[in-house]
């Protein structure tokens, strides 16, 4: 839903609420009035407790379009300029703290795959190749999963694409146990003394790179930002991956 369409929506809610409100304070009123002129009748007390249960309701009814405006805010999420914004910043937090730039030839590497198979990444040269360091443990990491699990199984079965997901510090047990829980089966790998990963950055996951088919570094980002309404990561990680493909057709 737009965000003229959410106003639009308060504004019809809060002139609703605004009638019953209106209506609520009338009866209260009249009921009050009523319980006065017939100070030393039976149904007084009835009266006077209805009449303070109205003016409650009315009290409450009038504070619903503040909650409600609350609640349209939160509704509509991270917005197009606000997840620029926050990822403008971040971009040139990992460029300055990456030990490798865009256009620069990505460090070389081999590591044990997950299925018992040997990764080299001077060996996929030619290829566009995804290479991503997380934990398990690392709530923006497990975000970012989906979306890199949904890219392999797009382009996995392709010749001129690889992916590999490494572990930082972490048993190849735990990182098993994860992707069985989460059914991952994207490629992973465990680089238990953060060898490799030191040699792409000194802090901070997760973190993606893409190598593009001359071995240089085509692309890279740092921490992953998801919400329901805007999630711009997955949309650039798709769009970064489709069209480094597209250039070698």
């Amino acid at each position: 839903m737009s965000k003229l369409m959410h106003l639009q929506t308060y504004i019809v809610a809060s002139y609703c609420l605004l009638v019953v409100f209106s209506c609520l304070l009338l009866a209260a009123v009249a009921l009050l009035g009523t319980a006065a002129f017939e100070w030393k009748t039976p149904l007084r007390n009835r009266r006077l407790k209805t009449s303070c249960g109205l003016f409650l309701a009315a009290l409450v009814v009038l504070a619903l379009p503040r909650v409600l405006f609350a609640f349209v805010e939160f509704s509509q999420g991270m917005t197009k300029e606000m997840y620029e914004k926050n990822r403008t910043e971040m971009d040139s937090r990992a460029s300055e703290t990456s030990h490798v730039g865009l256009g620069e030839f990505a460090p070389d590497f081999s590591i044990e795959v997950d299925d018992g198979t040997s990764f080299t990444l001077s060996g996929h040269r030619g290829s566009v190749v995804l290479v991503n360091f997380f934990r398990t443990d690392c709530g923006p990491c497990n975000l970012e999963f989906p979306v890199l699990q949904e890219i392999w199984e797009k382009h996995g079965s392709r010749d001129d694409f690889g992916m590999i997901a490494i572990s930082r510090g972490e048993t190849m047990e735990a990182v098993t146990s994860f992707k069985s829980a989460n059914k991952l089966t994207l490629p992973t790998a465990v680089d238990d003394n953060s060898s490799i990963y030191d040699q792409y950055a000194p802090a901070h996951i997760p973190r993606t790179y893409l190598v593009s088919r001359d071995g240089t570094i085509g692309f890279q980002t740092m921490g992953f930002m998801s919400d329901y309404k805007y999630d711009g990561d997955s949309e650039q990680l798709r769009t970064t991956v489709a069209n480094a493909l597209a250039k070698g057709q």
